[in-house]
């Protein structure tokens, strides 16, 4: 009976596990790796096809601030049965930041081309990236396939000024040499002597795994589908407009009045403070670099001054028209040299067409398409009718 009483008490205290026999007991089971696995394919999948898709559209942008589906747009254009007019820029392509399904330039200049020149498969390929440098320009030119020989390059004025002499490039992501092997990629680094070979190797890797895994390099288009930008960004937006929306105030009224903040007009003050045009400007310097290139390769270019609303950057004392006209005069002629068409259309538009000092409303965009193939048809004239 004794030996029993014992046994009983045995068993009813806990038993304490080692953490290794914890860990040991509660691993995951094959069958949930390979869920897990499945699951991961299964997601890539569909945002696969589902970006295939959104390429397809007409009115196709870049996501806002960030470069996802840069490179995959520019591989999707190379099988394109059709002419294509490519049009390079800044954020004065995309969607207006508040309105994400607003017309875009190019979707308004894509269908100018289609009804002036009756080729209704013309594709206008919207290239536009946020605060995209001259460097970014010039990555995303290179990344255009050969059936592209008409470019289009939107030459923002701010982008001139102190922002030149920050890093030219801000996706640096956009500078990848495809084509180049892991043993060349060593060779290099041991030449440069300041990159260890397992760091090479990393971003080899890095770069193999972004290429077979597309949600890992295209998160953000995926967060810019559901929320019409980046979650944080997408919320700061509907927390702002919640009191006007409240009062029954016209929105797009609202925030223009709200983007002349003091703070903005300290900024544009900054950026547009551009000294005497000359070559020593990097921006300027890369510009003609990339014309050259360009012209090189045979393409059409066209090179035009953004506009801007003249009304409040005089009101806002902001900038000087004559001495802003006067450098672009000198940046034309150099423009013009390497061959591309320049067209200086910085006092172009109404003030009611502008949301801020450069980004237009539909009815602004819409005038400004038709302006653009209306200065530029008569030079490219004959690709449009045979294309």
């Amino acid at each position: 009976m004794k030996v029993r009483m014992e046994q009983s008490n045995h068993k009813s205290q806990p038993q304490t596990l080692k953490p290794a026999t914890w860990v040991y007991r509660h691993r995951p089971t094959w069958r949930a790796f390979v869920m897990a696995v499945l699951l991961l394919v299964g997601a890539d999948l569909v945002a696969r096809f589902w970006a295939a898709r959104d390429m397809d559209q007409d009115d196709f942008s870049l996501p806002w601030r960030t470069s996802a589906l840069a490179v995959e747009y520019a591989r999707r254009l190379a099988v394109y049965k059709g002419p294509i007019v490519a049009m390079v820029g800044d954020s004065t392509l995309q969607p207006l930041p508040h309105m994400p399904q607003s017309p875009t330039l190019p979707y308004y200049v894509e269908q100018a081309l289609r009804q002036v020149s009756g080729q209704p498969k013309f594709k206008v390929a919207n290239l536009g990236l946020s605060g995209a440098h001259m460097g970014d320009l010039y990555n995303l030119v290179h990344l255009l396939p050969a059936n592209v020989q008409n470019v289009v390059i939107t030459l923002n004025y701010t982008f001139l000024g102190p922002l030149s002499r920050r890093p030219l490039t801000i996706y640096a992501d956009l500078k990848r040499d495809d084509n180049e092997t892991l043993q060349e990629a060593w060779s290099k680094a041991k030449a440069q002597g300041h990159r260890w070979p397992v760091n090479v190797f990393v971003e080899h890797l890095h770069h193999w795994v972004s290429d077979h895994w597309f949600l890992l390099h295209n998160g953000s288009w995926l967060a810019h589908k559901i929320f019409g930008d980046l979650p944080p960004n997408w919320l700061r937006r509907q927390i702002k407009i919640v009191g006007p929306w409240v009062r029954g105030e016209n929105l797009e009224e609202y925030l223009r009045e709200k983007r002349w903040s003091s703070a903005y007009i300290q900024i544009q003050r900054q950026v547009m403070k551009v000294d005497t045009m000359g070559l020593d400007n990097e921006a300027t310097w890369l510009l003609l670099v990339l014309l050259n290139e360009l012209q090189q390769r045979g393409v059409r270019t066209v090179v035009y001054a953004t506009p801007f609303d003249w009304m409040n950057v005089e009101r806002y004392q902001i900038a000087n028209q004559a001495n802003v006209k006067t450098n672009l005069e000198w940046l034309g002629r150099q423009i013009e040299q390497q061959g591309a068409i320049f067209l200086n259309l910085i006092d172009f538009g109404r003030p009611e067409w502008f949301f801020d000092i450069d980004h237009m409303i539909p009815s602004g965009r819409q005038a400004m398409a038709a302006l653009l193939v209306e200065k530029v048809r008569e030079q490219i004239y004959t690709q449009w009718r045979n294309p």
